[in-house]
């Protein structure tokens, strides 16, 4: 998922009050098509006409709203280039890079989860085993397991799949965020949102609770959806991972921190 950047400040700037509202709409529509085309600027003639831009609108954009000052849309041989596009917005090399690193990292990360989970042969073959021996696996006591442990697994499961300056993702935390956002987990691009949480977290100095059973990057993700505008619910519990009485032990602190259980 691609974002087009627009300064906070924008709409304090002369060029921009002084638009009219159909240019300033199609102010924006140029700017989402020079992203999602990656064009760095550019807005051929062509892309006017699949916007319906309206000569009036178009001789708004390109004629200087303030004098001494270069007009939002500058004349190029193709149609138009947006002023000072790449001041504001990556170009399209950094951004195809950035998009073929997170794709990598997307096909290692399920990699990795294919390896670990066993198919169905292997769990009937385990479960066979269990019961001509009589016996069965007993699983240690998780409740005062760390959130960084959990759950108890092999130990791929307890190295992080994200280490990041300020805070680092498990698996079951990753698994926990799939189930938050359904259908939305695709275009919702975990991956990404790791390494841009994390810029977040540096540049803001942000102090990140070590085990808070992945309360808080639930919280920041689930925060950044509704952002997003995407429709996803809040969950009742958080998303713990580990035993029946883990999840019910992670829930009781969380009531005796809010003071409703001693």
């Amino acid at each position: 998922m691609a974002w087009v950047r627009i300064h906070d400040g924008a709409m304090q700037n002369l060029k921009i009050t002084s638009l009219s509202d159909s240019a300033f709409r199609l102010w924006v529509r140029g700017l989402c098509y020079c992203q999602t085309a990656l064009t760095d600027g550019l807005i051929p003639r062509s892309a006017l006409r699949d916007m319906g831009a309206k000569r009036k609108d178009v001789d708004q954009l390109s004629t200087p709203q303030v004098e001494g000052r270069a007009p939002l849309w500058e004349p190029h041989d193709i149609g138009f280039k947006v002023h000072d596009y790449l001041a504001w917005n990556d170009c399209r090399d950094k951004v195809v890079e950035r998009q073929t690193k997170a794709k990598q990292r997307k096909d290692e990360w399920s990699e990795r989860r294919r390896e670990r989970k066993p198919n169905a042969s292997q769990n009937a073959f385990r479960t066979r085993q269990e019961q001509d021996s009589g016996s069965h696996t007993t699983k240690p006591n998780q409740t005062n397991v760390p959130a960084t442990e959990q759950p108890v697994g092999d130990a791929s499961s307890k190295r992080p799949i994200f280490s990041g300056q300020r805070f680092a993702v498990f698996e079951w935390q990753l698994e926990g965020l799939e189930r938050l956002l359904g259908r939305h987990y695709e275009a919702f691009d975990l991956h990404a949102w790791f390494f841009d949480l994390d810029a977040q977290a540096v540049k803001s100095q942000e102090v990140i609770p070590q085990r808070d059973n992945g309360q808080w990057l639930q919280a920041r993700t689930l925060t950044e959806a509704k952002r997003r505008g995407l429709p996803i619910a809040s969950p009742s519990a958080p998303l713990v991972a580990g035993t029946p009485e883990a999840q019910a032990e992670a829930v009781r602190q969380i009531l005796k921190s809010q003071g409703v259980v001693s």
